[in-house]
């Protein structure tokens, strides 16, 4: 959007049938890491047990099933 750069997060199985999903910029914590996409997927835990897409995508969106928005631009 504009000049900002946003990386694909997620998506539920709800989002795909209304054609949605999650975006995200990458950002700089006060600490000084960058958290990115990728840092973000590692944080809700290990899927690559998984190799069926589909079901990958279902079990990554459940953590993103009840998110509210973090801030109003």
């Amino acid at each position: 959007i504009g000049s900002a750069r946003f990386d694909f997060l997620a998506m539920s199985s709800s989002q795909l049938r209304e054609h949605g999903c999650w975006f995200m910029r990458p950002f700089f914590r006060e600490d000084g890491e960058q958290v990115t996409a990728d840092t973000v997927r590692a944080w809700c835990g290990s899927f690559a047990h998984i190799r069926n897409r589909a079901k990958y995508v279902a079990r990554l969106g459940q953590s993103f099933s009840a998110s509210m928005d973090s801030a109003v631009v």
